[in-house]
């Protein structure tokens, strides 16, 4: 080797090391977006620069683009900006920095987006993404491409999602099929869109998989006289755990679902069904239902299974003469297929087994007896099991029951020929050691139910109603439409003391 190729090799030797030393730097360090030319004014599309240093952080194996204080201004029709697996975006604090649409975007499609790619490794953290309210938009743009989502992380691994701040007006804030994806410490902001007549079904978070975590969060909606926010939280999959989570002003507060989740090709689930999830210690405040466990028009042999639903506070808040909340309210229920449905709405297939629902507390803010909702005959649910599917091994244990109108348990399987095609039951449920505080009927056992243990629990009326038929006459009903095995002991019942 003569002088000059040694000299060749040796620069050449140098500059690699020096790129991986720079490389290095990146990934302990991070790198400042301003240097890409990004200004974080408010009034600068900053939209190239973020990418550029997205792209240039991910194709050296990974690391963090770090964003300063400031309002960073993004813009495009569909996909704005492009996630990469390996990155971080981390910005100087949620009240600090900003990701925020300009003005006169319209309806665009996705502010970020795990693109056509197995997202791994993924980190956002410590800022706000703000959809711009004062943006004109134009539709509701339903699953297609004016969705208006502010975080899309499609098939995803390892993610961390936390201190980040979501205002948002379109169908999801956040979604995503992950496994093992924790969601934490995070605000959520729904404010309707600026036109009238917006309808669609929204779901603030929704996120399908395995083994993730959506943990100590608040979800805050607000709502107009034409438009209310449909669903704070929608989970599918296994192994789930949602814990100390706040959720307030929506119509649902969550939908839990028995399919593992559809359109995830890159990270198939073959295990069917929703396994050991876990919904505990979070405060719902809802307009017409806290929790719904969707039994969907899926495959055959799909199961929810043993499903935790443990020391929730539900809180029902929707007002009996508004049109919008003109629906069965309930605190924990089951999803109804509807006739003449298609797709996932139809016919329920779905089956729940070994679902565990303890300690919660389910409040009533506006009593409703039957026959105050209008001409529609809707009343108050604490738990309504009104089922087309099996419904097997179910604990209802430990719960209390206050100011319900209309029935604090109501279990039910229908005869629908079209819905229940295999007359499918309810069996084998432990209702014990329950409190059912003025509520009209606290039990009722309507049909196809088989081998019901009513054990142990307290029926108590604190004072008188005005109207007699609300106050309660029957602590437990049970009717003669194919009902089984029915046990009814050790309960007590208390009234006021002035007696009715």
């Amino acid at each position: 080797m003569n002088i000059l190729t040694r000299r060749n090799f040796l620069i050449s030797f140098l500059l690699l090391l020096l790129a991986f030393f720079i490389g290095y730097i990146i990934k302990i360090i991070s790198i400042n977006v301003k240097w890409f030319g990004a200004k974080g004014d408010g009034v600068t599309n900053d939209t190239p620069a973020i990418q550029n240093a997205i792209d240039l952080v991910a194709s050296i194996g990974g690391g963090t683009v770090y964003f300063p204080k400031g309002t960073y201004i993004v813009t495009g029709s569909n996909i704005i900006l492009s996630l990469k697996s390996n990155v971080t975006l981390k910005g100087a604090g949620k009240s600090l920095t900003t990701i925020k649409i300009k003005d006169k975007t319209g309806d665009w499609g996705y502010m970020f987006i795990a693109n056509n790619i197995l997202l791994e490794n993924f980190k956002l953290l410590n800022l706000t993404l703000d959809c711009n309210l004062d943006n004109e938009v134009t539709t509701t743009g339903r699953w297609m491409n004016s969705n208006r989502v502010l975080l899309n992380l499609n098939e995803a691994k390892n993610v961390l999602i936390s201190n980040v701040k979501f205002i948002c007006n379109g169908i999801w804030a956040l979604r995503g099929f992950c496994e093992s994806a924790i969601v934490q410490h995070c605000e959520f902001e729904f404010t309707p869109p600026t036109y009238k007549g917006a309808s669609f079904d929204t779901s603030t978070i929704w996120i399908g998989g395995e083994n993730n975590k959506v943990i100590h969060n608040v979800l805050t909606a607000n709502w107009r006289d034409d438009f209310v926010p449909e669903t704070g939280i929608e989970t599918q999959g296994h192994r789930n755990t949602f814990y100390n989570n706040k959720v307030i002003g929506f119509k649902v507060a969550m939908i839990a679902s028995e399919n593992t989740g559809y359109n995830n090709p890159l990270t198939p689930i073959t295990e069917l069904g929703a396994k050991d999830n876990v919904i505990q210690s979070n405060y719902f405040e809802s307009l017409v239902a806290g929790i719904t466990l969707w039994g969907m028009n899926v495959k055959e042999g799909s199961y929810m299974k043993n499903c935790k639903i443990d020391n929730n506070k539900i809180y029902i808040i929707g007002k009996n003469e508004s049109n919008i909340f003109n629906r069965e309210k309930y605190g924990i229920g089951l999803y109804r297929g509807i006739i003449g449905a298609k797709g996932h709405d139809g016919v329920q297939t779905g089956k729940f087994q070994g679902t565990k629902i303890t300690n919660n507390k389910i409040t009533f803010k506006y009593r409703a007896p039957k026959g105050t909702h209008g001409t529609s005959d809707k009343e108050d649910y604490g738990i309504r099991f009104d089922a087309q599917m099996t419904v097997k091994n179910t604990e209802i244990k430990q719960n209390t029951f206050v100011n319900c109108g209309g029935y604090g348990i109501f279990l039910s399987s229908t005869f629908d020929a079209i819905l229940n095609p295999d007359n499918e039951h309810i069996e084998v449920i432990d209702i014990s050691d329950n409190n059912f505080i003025d509520c009209r009927t606290p039990i009722c056992i309507y049909q196809n139910c088989e081998k019901v243990s009513i054990i142990n629990n307290k029926f108590i009326q604190t004072q008188q109603f005005a109207n007699f038929s609300d106050n309660m006459q029957v602590t437990v009903s049970c009717s003669p439409n194919n009902n089984t095995n029915i046990k009814v002991l050790k309960n007590e019942t208390i009234f006021p003391k002035n007696k009715l």
